[in-house]
């Protein structure tokens, strides 16, 4: 065996998380402060789906897990890869910034779009996540609350800050734990390749970003 060789550390359970959300609402820096990487200020948005994971050990539970993240790009043109994905998901993520009100006023149909294209999701957990907490909301509390509550898939509910880090870990051990008492994700014998790092063929406009910079997708 070479010495590069890289072994991957041992999980009993994997499972795959579709992270969705309007674009610079910090999507792909959450999952970078729950894997201990700087905060970047110009993280470029994401194109197609990017995988990341982090191994963790839920102690309560004596379980170890593979969190495997799926990172999915948000423009329009982007679409068609990501929603082969809908239906791989143990749960799905929903990011929306917190002082971005038409941000939070798009949840709803990123819950549209996943009733209509996630296949049976009776069993599968949903999450959403004001991002940003750092900052000042412009979205009460009160409202979001009541928006899950009154939500059919009964999400669950974070506030977080991709740049302080508050709250994150929190939220990932959380929605793993959840996860595991509803009985998602894969034996470790039983995961698939299926999931793959991918990017469209082609961006019909290849140097458009964020107009407002933030922390990309």
């Amino acid at each position: 065996m070479g010495e590069n060789t890289f072994t991957e550390p041992s999980f009993e359970t994997e499972l795959s998380i579709l992270f969705l959300g309007e674009t610079t609402c910090g999507k792909s820096s959450l999952i970078r402060a729950f894997l201990g990487e700087n905060f970047l200020f110009k993280l470029p948005p994401s194109v197609g789906v990017d995988t990341r994971d982090r191994i963790m050990k839920l102690e309560e539970d004596s379980l170890v897990v593979k969190m495997r993240f799926l990172d999915a790009g948000c423009r329009a043109t982007f679409q068609t890869v990501v929603n082969s994905y809908y239906r791989e998901a143990d749960c799905y993520v929903i990011v929306f910034d917190l002082q971005k009100r038409d941000t939070f006023e798009k949840v709803q149909n990123w819950l549209d779009s996943i009733v209509d294209k996630g296949g049976d999701i009776s069993r599968k957990l949903f999450v959403i996540i004001g991002n940003k907490m750092d900052l000042e909301s412009r979205v009460p509390l009160s409202e979001i609350e009541k928006f899950c509550d009154d939500c059919a898939q009964k999400p669950l509910m974070f506030l977080t800050s991709c740049k302080s880090g508050e709250k994150v870990e929190d939220a990932f051990h959380d929605i793993a734990k959840e996860c595991i008492r509803k009985g998602l994700g894969r034996d470790a014998n039983n995961v698939g390749k299926s999931t793959k790092e991918i990017s469209p063929e082609s961006d019909p406009n290849p140097n458009s970003s964020s107009s407002d910079g933030g922390c990309g997708c």
